[in-house]
């Protein structure tokens, strides 16, 4: 970092408040401040990385936090790849974060003057509705300014393409080059001209698609909604109530009891720590909001309502799902609806990501169906050719591929829903159609650890240590086919990680964050289908994968999770 480029940098800033902080971070470090030269060195540590996933950072000022500035130089490049692929128009859209409406705007501006016809939503509105617009407008691409389920303070900027979905290599590449070729802030061209809202038919459309697909989940011995139980819902002060609501109200289905403290878009997140619904506690207020109205199942939309959690009451117990439960349940829905359709088809595709369990493979297999396996994200799954169905096990599911590429948590709310009114009305719940398959299928336990270090080059360190020595032996149990991903495993191309498996029962996944200074450790433990001990075959998982996930902590220096 250097003085001269923050003075460049704060000359060429578009908003004059991130200017003035850059300038005063400038003459404390020069009064040789530590705090100054801290918050000087984290503004310009290097400028964001524009890739699959767009940017997401740290609201604030300089070339390596999410601003106005930093908004305008990756349009200018999104922008003039557009223009070189001879597109018309764009879509942008925004969720309730802070500053994602002066983003959007922004970014709707450089569009407009690079000659683009620009859609920009006239209210704050679920990713999915983005991803759905995109291509029902015939748009060339889509800009949605949202950072999903990250801290407060942070915001992003993710870039769909035509077919609704996300950009995938190498046209990440491409426009990171052209973002780099952009000019300072302050001379991007910026107007209005080709600015219009979003017909209100977009998001009325997308209502009714999305309500048409859930009729089709119906079945027709399907019991009334009516009579069906009562859930509570919680948009973790996020965008997804409205949209949520109005699918509700289009299939004629009760409305659910929303969280009160967490009902109204707030981009401060007043109730939460951390909005995620993966994280510890996140699901504290919706917990209490139950147990008032003697309610035993939870329902909860990330932020931008993308992602999708379930927890389910046992007695006085909440047990939240995990993304693979989750999954499939959802699998086994999509299966029985695909299989209904009448007439030939082309293959039927299932689809997840490496790091995802095993068990849909198994149940795509028995029902004829065909399973791909891509590496993470939605940027792959949804390119996959007859796709029906497609999840990731950080809570994102694809029910709907014909109309959304992406993950959608707002359909993925409503299928398990439908599917719990089904179970409910023999006396069921979702664990007990989760043993169902265990039964099926066999036992698939599966396990997320996350470890953090002190920067993201040392996370990258282990793995590429953990790829030159592998272990012989981890917990008692021996090693067997260890893979380095960075060569590639079956069809999928290099990737950071690595891949081995433990004596005959475990899978293991180790790979870096990329992004965050931290190395994710994924388990999936698997045992056959045995009626009389399935409760002892959970414990026994359990206490394996806690054995495991202690070894290969303590392997990585790392004694604290």
């Amino acid at each position: 970092m250097s003085i001269e480029k923050a003075h460049h940098w704060a000359a060429a800033a578009i908003d004059e408040s991130d200017a003035q902080v850059v300038l005063q971070a400038i003459e404390g470090a020069r009064a040789q401040e530590l705090a100054f030269t801290q918050e000087l060195e984290a503004m310009f540590s290097g400028p964001l990385k524009f890739g699959t996933a767009g940017l997401r950072a740290r609201i604030g000022a300089g070339e390596s936090q999410m601003n106005t500035s930093v908004v305008a130089r990756a349009t200018w490049g999104l922008g003039t790849w557009l223009v070189n692929a001879k597109a018309k128009s764009v879509v942008v859209c925004y969720d309730a974060r802070k500053k994602s409406d002066v983003f959007a705007q922004v970014t709707a501006e450089v569009f407009s003057a690079q000659g683009l016809i620009t859609y920009l939503s006239p209210q704050a509105l679920p990713t999915p509705v983005l991803a759905y617009a995109v291509p029902h407008l015939g748009a060339g691409a889509g800009v949605m300014i949202t950072a999903s389920h990250n801290p407060r303070d942070d915001n992003g900027y993710k870039v769909y393409l035509q077919d609704g979905c996300q950009i995938a290599p190498p046209v990440d590449s491409e426009i990171a080059v052209l973002i780099e070729q952009a000019p300072n802030a302050n001379r991007i061209a910026r107007n209005s001209s080709l600015i219009r809202s979003w017909p209100n038919e977009v998001w009325l459309s997308y209502i009714k698609d999305a309500a048409a697909f859930i009729t089709k989940a119906q079945a027709e011995n399907s019991p009334e909604t009516n009579s069906a139980p009562k859930w509570v819902y919680t948009p973790m002060h996020g965008v997804g109530a409205a949209t949520l609501q109005a699918v509700i109200k289009e299939i004629s289905w009760p409305q659910p009891l929303v969280v009160k403290t967490q009902a109204t878009p707030d981009g401060q997140f007043p109730t939460l720590p951390f909005p995620n619904p993966e994280e510890e506690g996140a699901l504290s207020e919706a917990i209490k909001t139950a147990q008032t109205n003697d309610v035993s199942l939870i329902v909860a939309n990330d932020p931008d309502a993308d992602r999708c959690a379930i927890a389910v009451r046992r007695g006085e117990t909440w047990r939240q799902l995990t993304g693979d439960e989750v999954g499939a349940l959802l699998a086994q829905k999509i299966i029985e609806i695909s299989k209904e359709s009448s007439g030939s088809s082309p293959a039927k595709v299932l689809a997840t990501t490496l790091v995802s369990s095993t068990l849909t493979s198994k149940m795509a297999a028995s029902h004829d169906f065909t399973t791909a396996t891509t590496l993470t994200g939605f940027k792959w799954i949804g390119r996959i050719p007859g796709l029906v169905y497609g999840y990731e096990e950080a809570l994102g599911y694809c029910g709907d591929p014909v109309n959304v590429k992406d993950k959608d948590g707002i359909t993925a709310a409503l299928l398990a829903i439908q599917i719990n009114s089904e179970a409910f009305a023999t006396g069921k719940d979702l664990i007990d159609l989760l043993d169902e398959i265990y039964l099926q299928y066999g036992l698939h336990y599966t396990s997320t650890r996350s470890t953090r270090f002190e920067s993201v080059d040392q996370a990258t360190e282990i793995i590429a240590s953990l790829a030159l020595n592998p272990p012989k032996v981890v917990a008692s149990l021996p090693v067997r086919d260890f893979t380095d991903l960075t060569r590639g495993w079956h069809h999928l191309p290099p990737t950071s990680g690595v891949l081995f498996y433990l004596g005959e029962s475990v899978r293991v996944i180790i790979r870096p964050s990329g992004t965050e200074p931290k190395v994710k450790t994924y388990l999936e433990v698997v045992y056959p289908p045995r009626q009389a001990s399935l409760t002892a075959d959970k414990a026994a998982a359990a206490e394996l994968s806690d054995r495991v996930h202690a070894a290969l902590r303590e392997s990585m220096s790392c004694p604290t999770p």
